[in-house]
């Protein structure tokens, strides 16, 4: 699932990683040592003979130093430059070093540079997709391209004639320096280059990546019947282990647009191919001049005049919300009904910066596949997602589309409608905030299951637009920030507290004594239950307690979590709350919570609070868990300047930025949340393996979110001030660019 909350930094900048560790102190066991990294690691060498393809399978596991991405295709860019982005930043982060190279079109079509340049996506220059070959057998001992990744195999692999040059340059080099090919892969039923996998499977040499997770799966369901087929050179060739990642292509796109206040969705788009086939356009046109004739001003227009010649909707001045527009951004060509020409406007051939400016100006994207053709939920991956995430625009999905593009299976990047009611319902649901007009026209019962999921819909509609409000507001305030919009629309107070992480808060068990955190999980109205005694403070007689069955289990997985806290964190707080779920199972919720109090006024400060969410359902002598991390962190750290300590000594202002409220001269205050998710089965063999499944899985996410805080927030940090002010000089800094371009460039000579 995909969060779309990020780390906000306020204050200026700085590379800060000690600071962590001062929060949280780690087991020595753990180590953040890039040394070792292996990038893709190749499979295992086979036993074959010497003389088969099977006995040159690389050798497990390589270091991979250089890699060339590349393609032919006009397009794709933003996938695989991605990709590139992603292989700089480990690069730069590695002692090993590497390098990156580009083969595709010396400058991208659709104004792409801007973005590549904008976003820093790749710091080399462009070398002809005509001179990959070249590069490759241009050195083939050490210091050689070890890696190929090609952005669009369904085009490079197919047309051209690098699939035969590719595996000739493979055949002819040594067992200790074969290099590996990965595939960006979109549509497993794009099959006319499939039987190169063979060849490149026989040698183990092979590694696809998927933009989503279901074309993923639809891959390894393909490989798994070729591993069965009755040719043998297919079943022969190990189709089963051929490794299938997941690369979704998000890029961070610096969004200038601005939401507008207007609290009426007005602008819906529709990003994709014009094609007919593939998406429901002549189905929406249909729906939306029904829905306009019955009722126009819902949709901000004035009734259609039959007796002129051209009919056509016009906007119906008089009303103060804007009216309705469907964008249709995309290419090709497609009819649009004459009346509807005010309504429908077509952006085609539009360059990457203005596709992206107008994205994110959008109230919601709509996606639109054809209910005729299911490519788009089972074999191919659509863009419109990836680019509705980049562009923080919320897209309408159905349950089907959330299980299928998994990394956007998140009520903060969508709003989902029920499968009966179509498009241009949902819009006008969300347009006009009321359903009932849908559920009377299609004779649906309030009571159904349909007519809640349509109430959910305009309930998650606004908790989208409010959780994104709160994602540009500072995280050092979030609780004062949820106050004031629960008092703009208290309607919505109890989805907002459980939609919103907060930091936690330490009470006191007044019965044992001990501290406890309190949060929107053991609240009951305004009073909070303790993990130790039981008890509900201020005391309620009604209150939501566990199951005796659970409660015991919930004492010895404080206990146990308690102790967890004492060696990874030496003091804070931990609590640990289960409740029932209707299936069956159980959920329950572990938390963690270590403050760092400066001692003097120029000590840094911080906290890092820690919510970890998760479900179990048994299954046999087995239990499915799904966790849902988030950590908030909040650092300060303050510079002892000269203009303070006189402050201190009485011999000045003090204080140069005036009032209350505002930063000292030298502090900086770095803070934000992020959130993960897993899900993995475990063996059980009493209700206490529970407390080991999920401290295990705990245990190893806040090992990688605490990782993924230095490594890459804290790491974009250090790049974003570097780029601002260089350590040394911008000439001594030229040289040695130059310097390794040219060692890059006799090395590809050898």
């Amino acid at each position: 699932m995909l969060s779309r909350r990020q780390l906000v930094i306020t204050g200026c900048l700085v590379f800060l990683p000690f600071l962590i560790w001062q929060l949280v102190t780690l087991n020595e066991r753990f180590t953040f040592s890039t040394s070792s990294f292996k990038l893709w690691p190749s499979s295992s060498c086979s036993g074959s003979p010497a003389t088969s393809p099977q006995a040159d399978k690389l050798a497990s596991p390589l270091i991979r130093r250089r890699v060339a991405v590349a393609s032919n295709f006009g397009f794709h860019f933003d996938v695989y430059m991605s990709v590139v982005w992603t292989l700089e930043r480990i690069f730069d982060r590695n002692p090993a070093g590497g390098v990156v190279e580009v083969f595709a079109p010396s400058e991208f079509g659709f104004e792409f540079q801007q973005i590549v340049d904008r976003l820093g996506l790749y710091h080399g220059e462009n070398r002809n997709a005509n001179d990959l070959i070249e590069a490759i057998n241009s050195n083939q001992g050490d210091g050689g391209i070890d890696l190929v990744v090609l952005g669009t195999c369904e085009v490079d692999l197919r047309f051209g004639t690098w699939a035969e040059e590719l595996l000739a340059a493979w055949d002819a080099r040594d067992r200790a320096h074969k290099f590996q090919l990965v595939c960006i892969v979109h549509n497993v039923k794009d099959d006319a280059w499939h039987p190169r996998i063979t060849e490149w499977a026989q040698r183990g040499a092979i590694r696809l990546l998927p933009i989503s997770q279901h074309v993923a799966a639809a891959f390894k369901r393909s490989f798994l019947i070729s591993a069965d087929s009755s040719n043998a050179t297919i079943r022969s060739a190990d189709y089963e282990s051929i490794p299938v990642d997941v690369h979704v292509p998000v890029l961070d796109i610096p969004l200038s647009a601005v939401p507008r206040p207007a609290r009426i969705l007005s602008d819906a788009v529709i990003q994709g191919s014009f094609s007919t086939d593939r998406r429901d356009y002549i189905e929406i046109f249909e729906e939306l001049k029904e829905s306009l004739a019955r009722d126009p001003k819902t949709w901000g227009y004035t009734p259609l005049v039959e007796d002129s010649q051209e009919p056509v909707y016009v906007v119906d001045t008089t009303l103060p919300d804007p009216p309705f527009r469907l964008l249709l951004v995309g290419s090709g060509w497609l009819q649009v009904p004459h009346e509807l020409k005010n309504i429908v406007i077509i952006r085609d051939g539009l360059g990457y910066p203005d596709f992206y400016e107008l994205m994110s100006s959008m109230d919601i994207c709509v996606p639109a596949f054809s209910v005729k053709d299911h490519g788009y939920y089972e074999d191919q991956a659509s863009s419109t997602f990836a680019m509705a995430v980049e562009c923080n625009v919320p897209i309408l999905v159905t349950e089907r589309m959330r299980k299928t593009y998994t990394y956007v299976d998140d009520e903060r990047a969508v709003v989902t409608r029920p499968a009966a009611m179509r498009e241009i319902e949902a819009l006008r649901a969300l347009r006009s905030g009321d359903a009932s007009y849908f559920l009377h026209r299609t004779g649906i019962s309030m009571e159904s299951s349909t007519a809640l999921a349509a109430a959910s819909m305009l309930r998650n509609g606004w908790l989208y637009s409010m959780l994104d409000l709160m994602r540009r507001l500072p995280p050092t305030r979030t609780e004062e920030n949820v106050s004031a919009l629960i008092r703009i629309c208290p309607e919505y107070a109890d989805d907002l507290l459980g939609s919103v992480d907060q930091p936690l808060k330490v009470r006191t068990d007044r019965a044992t004594g001990k501290d406890y955190l309190a949060c929107d999980y053991n609240r009951d109205g305004e009073s909070f239950r303790s993990p130790w005694s039981n008890e509900y403070d201020p005391p309620l007689d009604d209150g939501t307690i566990p199951t005796p069955k659970l409660r015991k289990l919930e004492i010895a997985a404080n206990e146990a979590f308690d102790t967890y806290r004492e060696m990874y964190f030496e003091g804070g707080a931990s609590s640990v709350y289960l409740w029932d779920l209707d299936d069956g199972g159980f959920a329950g919720v572990v938390l963690l919570k270590k403050v760092m109090n400066p001692t003097t006024a120029f000590e840094p400060s911080g906290s890092w609070d820690s919510i970890h969410v998760f479900e179990a359902a048994e299954r046999g002598r087995g239990a499915h868990y799904k966790l849902t991390s988030t950590v908030m962190l909040h650092l300060v750290t303050r510079h002892n300047s000269d203009s303070e300590t006189d402050a201190e000594k009485g011999n000045g202002s003090g204080n140069k930025n005036g009032g209350a409220g505002w930063k000292h001269e030298g502090e900086v205050s770095l803070s934000g949340s992020m959130t993960r998710q897993t899900e993995q089965d475990w063996p059980i063999v009493d209700s206490s393996s529970h407390i080991t499944n999920t401290g295990r899985m705990i245990e190893e996410m806040e090992f990688k979110m605490r990782g993924l805080l230095q490594e890459v927030y804290f790491g974009k940090t250090r790049d974003i001030v570097y780029d601002l002010r260089s350590v040394e000089d911008l000439a001594t800094e030229r040289r040695q660019r130059e310097l390794q371009k040219e060692l890059v460039g006799r090395l590809g000579k050898r």
